[in-house]
Formats: structure tokens, sequence, C-alpha cells
């Protein structure tokens, strides 16, 4: 598979890299608060299969498409994890931008 960026957007690779580090924020704060998954799922008013793929950087797992959360999904898991939204946001879009760089050295 070639990776080609698109003006204004991101390759696969790209939104593979920015899915992998939104999950571990994820991950790493759930831990720092001592919670499940469960409860974190719960607090954000979903199921815990699906907090359980966004955590593993997927939106759906047996498809290995890249987790893409909606607005609203990103500010209730902000909320259930007293983080700030932009927060999640800036985490993936380093994990996209260290795709898009590594790149851009070679």
């Amino acid at each position: 598979m070639t990776a080609v960026r698109i003006e204004g957007g991101i390759d696969p690779w790209e939104a593979k890299a920015a899915a992998r580090q939104f999950g571990k924020l994820l991950h790493a704060r759930r831990r720092e608060l001592g919670l499940s998954q469960g409860k974190v799922a719960a607090a954000a008013g979903m199921d815990k299969r699906h907090y359980q793929e966004l955590e593993h950087g997927f939106s759906n797992s047996r498809t290995g498409s890249p987790a893409n959360p909606r607005l609203v999904t990103l500010l209730c898991l902000a909320r259930a994890l007293a983080l700030d939204p932009q927060e999640l946001v800036r985490v993936a879009a380093k994990g996209a931008d260290s795709v898009y760089l590594s790149r851009e050295d070679s």
C-alpha cells in the first residue's frame, strides 16, 4: 500500500498512528485514575466493547479500521477521564504528524 498525503488530509498510515496514540492516552489516563474499562465506558455513555476498541486504536477491530470517534464521543470520553478534549485531539495529531515527519526526513 503506497501512502499518499492528501492536501489538507491524512493518509491511512497517519490515521492509524493517530488512532494508536489516541488509544494509548485513553489507556494511560484510565489506569492513572484507577478505573476499569467498564466504568469509563459507562461514564462516557458507551458500550464497554466500543471503549475497548478505541483504547486499542480501532473503530472496528474486525476490519482493522482505525479509531475515528465522533465529536460527541470525544467530549464524553474527555469528561469521563477528566481530560481537556483538546488534549485528546493534540495527542492523536502528534501520532499522525510523527508518520508524516518521518517521511519528510527520508
